[in-house]
């Protein structure tokens, strides 16, 4: 009886010992999370920091391509208009057109165009008597038409010797009170009859069959 009594005496001071120093493992650290092979890396969260972009992140401006960059624009030739000048070789009306103070040389080139309005009665040799533009140069077939402006009394637009331009009576309404095609090359001087004295006069040159000057 003896002996049984202290054996269970031992047992229960071992199992107590046992139990204390589990105990004091238990307070003295918490376990550390064991963590598996299979879970994933954790990643740290609020640091505040933002991660740097990589270059395929970043945003960067290609070079064109040769395709990509526009070729320069070629500069647009101008094309001049055709004409022949009407001084060359220059018609014979200077002589004949000396007394007209508006006259300076010009001779308008109305060539290329089927018509060409010439004034009655504008502004020359001190007042209105004068036609305007005195010297034009136009094409066979052209149509000549004679506006009077109204001003200056009565006009009449006559040829020089047997030529075809006749208005007839002086007029003084103004409007286009006469007109003429042309039909030959030549050089058509004409005159106002009332006014021919202040030098009223004028020169139409068709085609390119006319007399030049020397």
């Amino acid at each position: 009886m003896a002996d049984r009594q202290t054996r269970r005496q031992v047992v229960a001071l071992l199992a107590g010992a046992a139990s204390a120093g589990l105990a004091g493992c238990s307070d003295g650290a918490e376990s550390e999370p064991t963590v598996s092979a299979g879970d994933p890396t954790p990643t740290a969260t609020g640091t505040g920091t933002e991660s740097t972009p990589t270059a395929t992140e970043t945003d960067t401006e290609s070079t064109p391509t040769p395709e990509q960059t526009p070729s320069p624009e070629e500069t647009p030739t101008q094309t001049e208009e055709p004409g022949t000048p009407t001084t060359n070789p220059r018609p014979a009306v200077d002589s004949y057109l000396a007394p007209a103070d508006n006259y300076d040389g010009t001779i308008v080139d109305a060539r290329r165009r089927s018509q060409i309005t010439v004034g009655v009665g504008v502004e020359a040799n001190g007042g209105p008597f004068g036609f305007g533009p005195p010297a034009v140069h136009v094409d066979n077939g052209a149509t000549v038409l004679w506006e009077w402006t109204g001003a200056g009394g009565a006009h009449t637009v006559e040829s020089t010797g047997d030529g075809p331009l006749d208005s007839g009576d002086a007029i003084g309404e103004p409007g286009v009170n006469y007109s003429y095609t042309f039909e030959e090359d030549g050089i058509y001087n004409y005159f106002c009859a009332p006014h021919q004295s202040l030098g009223m006069k004028g020169s139409i040159i068709v085609g390119d069959d006319y007399p030049t000057s020397e």
